[in-house]
């Protein structure tokens, strides 16, 4: 039968969430650690840990031991974000600005069009209403 004692680190890093990436890392990052005890065991003794070792040296892990791995995930996961968004950039940068000058021209130049259109019905409107606006900007001066 397994000892119930592993695993208990696992469920510290990782909560079961599909999108839990952040505590999968650490557990890796926990891994790491735990191997180079294993390796460095073997070194210093000549022969393989026991299961109670490794026991033993599961239950070293603080809850500031198993935070500080959590950090050095974020940091991970940080620089990684970041050297692709980094990567993606020019083609992001490309993308946005790719036919936005004509674009924006274009509507610029259909909006003072449409603008014009207004003016022009305005004066229509007032002229068979029997406002002359020619004759009232000649006795504003």
């Amino acid at each position: 039968m397994a000892d119930p004692r592993f695993g208990v680190v696992f469920k510290q890093f990782y909560d079961g969430e599909p999108d839990e990436v952040r505590g999968l890392v650490a557990y890796g990052l926990y891994k790491i650690a735990k191997r180079e005890w294993t390796e460095t065991f073997y070194e210093n003794k000549g022969v393989a840990p026991e299961r109670s070792d490794v026991v033993a040296y599961t239950s070293t892990w603080t809850p500031a031991m198993i935070a500080g791995k959590q950090t050095q995930a974020d940091a991970i996961l940080d620089d990684y974000g970041r050297s692709l968004v980094d990567a993606a950039r020019p083609t992001i940068v490309e993308t946005a600005l790719r036919g936005s000058l004509g674009r924006t021209i274009g509507i610029n130049i259909f909006s003072a069009f449409l603008y014009t259109l207004i003016l022009i019905g305005l004066v229509v409107v007032l002229r068979y209403s029997g406002v002359d606006l020619l004759a009232l900007a000649g006795t504003v001066r």
